[in-house]
């Protein structure tokens, strides 16, 4: 079950976990924000996670706005190892010249070079909030899912529809960039919020497949923030 705000995470031996918030973040009912969290060796709880186009942020806990679920299935000592890479993309996030663009084109693996930088292409990917947390898991050899397995779906085009919008307005000089997205609308996959955190949750090595984790979605979905 989804833990909520008012539970303490990551108190035992885990230190990984995938937390997710409503509309008290996206200021949007139909839409979620999902962030990796994690316990730094300092025994501080911090969230890193894509805000929006080249937009990081690395930030303490913000308890009263997130519900969460524990990672369990990855050994606690690979668990400190990979809060390094986690700490190594953090560093890399500051870098203002290699900025991590905002996109519904996701690249499976090969997003993150080994000093954390995002590995640009020019060729209109990039990553959302919910992508940028699969890739860093990816990157490190532990891909959390089968993405190939995930299928295309009509209502998610609305969500597509949406952010382009928003890249259009925002980001003028970005008109490259949706165009190549919009081009590539049929063939485009959705990976959601609330499924990187069932995916998280049921981690145990190997990647998992969408109808595995859509079961777990299934489970939780009653008490995902609105």
């Amino acid at each position: 079950m989804l833990q909520g705000p008012s539970e303490t995470p990551l108190v035992g031996e885990n230190s990984l976990a995938v937390a997710i918030a409503g509309s008290s973040i996206t200021h949007d009912r139909g839409q979620r924000h999902v962030a990796f969290l994690y316990r730094h060796e300092s025994k501080n709880l911090l969230l890193l996670h894509l805000g929006w186009h080249e937009l990081v942020y690395y930030e303490r806990w913000p308890a009263k706005h997130y519900s969460w679920l524990e990672i369990g299935g990855i050994d606690p000592e690979v668990q400190e190892l990979f809060i390094d890479w986690v700490e190594i993309i953090a560093a890399a996030a500051d870098d203002k010249t290699k900025p991590i663009p905002y996109s519904a084109i996701f690249r499976p693996a090969g997003n993150f070079d080994s000093s954390g930088h995002y590995i640009d292409k020019s060729d209109g990917s990039g990553l959302t909030c919910a992508t940028f947390i699969l890739a860093m898991f990816a990157d490190y050899k532990m891909p959390l899912i089968d993405a190939s397995s995930w299928p295309k779906r009509i209502e998610d085009f609305t969500w597509f529809r949406k952010i382009w919008k928003k890249l259009r307005t925002s980001f003028p000089e970005l008109k490259i960039t949706w165009i190549e997205q919009f081009k590539q609308r049929r063939n485009l996959k959705r990976f959601r919020p609330e499924e990187v955190v069932a995916a998280g949750s049921l981690y145990a090595g190997e990647p998992l497949a969408h109808d595995v984790v859509d079961k777990k979605v299934a489970q939780i979905s009653a008490s995902f923030p609105t």
